[in-house]
């Protein structure tokens, strides 16, 4: 610890919490990775498969705005999980300037591998944890996104 760091009653540096969630993060996608060697798709193209698996059929905007990330790395998930046989991508019946992305076949034949592989991951990062212990985390991670959210909101209003 640094020496003139300020610490919490438990004796964490305060300034770190961020730090260690960002630092847990890269180690959980990391674990995510490994697990997922063997079904051919990348860390992070495991949520769109899920995704598209639950809604059929998504824009990559609608796609970006429910993972929280850019339509730019999304535009390049998508192309390289179309070169890789896991998605396509369709003009929109109603409108066809918009480009719908669906899972192929061997998109849905990977939903049970990606599944189990995310299921391995998580247990090896909540291992340790009770029940009790991963609802409040994930009441915690919840009023987090939420916090983030409201933030976000402000700032486009803005404007």
């Amino acid at each position: 610890m640094a020496k003139n760091s300020v610490t919490d009653k438990d004796g964490m540096d305060e300034g770190s919490l961020l730090n260690q969630l960002q630092a847990v993060a890269r180690q959980t996608r990391t674990h995510i990775a490994r697990h997922l060697l063997d079904t051919g798709i990348y860390a992070g193209q495991e949520q769109i498969i899920n995704l598209l698996a639950t809604h059929k059929s998504l824009s990559s905007g609608e796609i970006a705005r429910a993972l929280g990330v850019r339509p730019p790395t999304i535009t390049k998930s998508i192309a390289r999980l179309q070169e890789q046989g896991f998605v396509e991508r369709t003009k929109g019946h109603e409108d066809g300037r918009i480009v719908r992305v669906t899972l192929t076949k061997a998109g849905k034949k990977s939903l049970t591998k990606v599944s189990k592989a995310t299921k391995k991951a998580e247990k090896q990062v909540l291992g340790k944890l009770t029940s009790r212990r991963q609802k409040q985390l994930r009441k915690a991670l919840n009023s987090m996104a939420e916090n983030l959210s409201a933030r976000e909101k402000k700032v486009q209003k803005k404007a």
